[in-house]
């Protein structure tokens, strides 16, 4: 099936956009530079493990008692009390070891509580638990590991709670690296956010200086998502920087407004 159209906007990592979804020839014939991004790209030594659960009813914070604003938080991490906790944890991972249970967990049903089936359980809520783990654990393969570390991560979020009851529990699914790389084929070794945060992957090399301001060197392809400037801790940044730059090359009139926060910080000189 043929589509036509004026642009293509992809969030695709490097290594799939120049060296899967594009003919090598036809890449080697633009940009040397991006056939390169795509078979040097580097990824995270770290990957992500996930634990979505659909609750009966939503558990409550010990937190909450001297910060209310921990209910509505978007994050609450857990398995933490002081910065060598964190240094301790990225070092065994670094080492592929499961040894400290840590995580952070989002209740997503906070955000939109359609996910819940409020006509079922009135309190029922959804929550997602992600930590950071090595893809391949020393232990061993992870279809063999993957419900016992959830179990651990579920045993020491409830630590941090008043009243969870794992009876709660109506579903769970696990996620390790490997099933989420299977799933979501971008997110190689279950990558965070689409590539290492590493010199030469960052600022204006992200994913190289060809590709960092969107527009790629392929007529009408453009780029975006976690593996372009700013990258994947900028929530919506390049999705957004891409959109202005796709509208303005096409001669589009930009119809939305900065959002606060952006026009704050240009008034700060913190942007050009």
């Amino acid at each position: 099936m043929r589509i036509d159209a004026k642009a293509i906007v992809t969030s695709t990592d490097p290594e799939t956009t120049f060296g899967k979804f594009i003919p090598e020839n036809e890449v080697l014939k633009r940009s040397k530079l991006c056939l390169n991004t795509a078979k040097n790209w580097e990824w995270e030594q770290s990957s992500l493990f996930l634990c979505h659960l659909a609750l009966k009813k939503k558990p409550h914070f010990k937190a909450q008692t001297n910060d209310p604003g921990v209910e509505t938080a978007f994050i609450r991490v857990f398995g933490v009390e002081t910065p060598e906790d964190v240094v301790k944890h990225i070092k065994e991972v670094m080492e592929r070891r499961l040894l400290h249970d840590i995580g952070h967990v989002t209740f997503t049903t906070d955000l939109d509580p359609a996910q819940a089936p409020k006509e079922i359980d009135p309190d029922g809520a959804v929550c997602r638990i992600e930590a950071c783990v090595p893809y391949a654990p020393a232990a061993g393969d992870w279809s063999k590991l993957s419900t016992q570390y959830g179990d651990r991560l579920i045993a020491k979020m409830s630590e941090y709670m008043t009243d969870f009851d794992p009876a709660n529990i109506v579903r769970r699914y696990d996620y390790t690296p490997v099933s989420i790389e299977m799933k979501i084929p971008q997110m190689k070794r279950g990558s965070f956010k689409h590539g290492a945060y590493i010199m030469t992957q960052m600022g204006f090399s992200r994913p190289n200086v060809q590709c960092s301001s969107y527009k790629t060197p392929i007529d009408n392809l453009y780029l975006c998502g976690a593996s372009t400037f700013p990258g994947g801790m900028v929530t919506f940044g390049p999705g957004y920087n891409a959109a202005k730059v796709v509208a303005e090359n096409m001669g589009l009139k930009i119809w939305w407004t900065e959002p606060e926060a952006v026009v704050a910080a240009r008034l700060k000189g913190f942007l050009l």
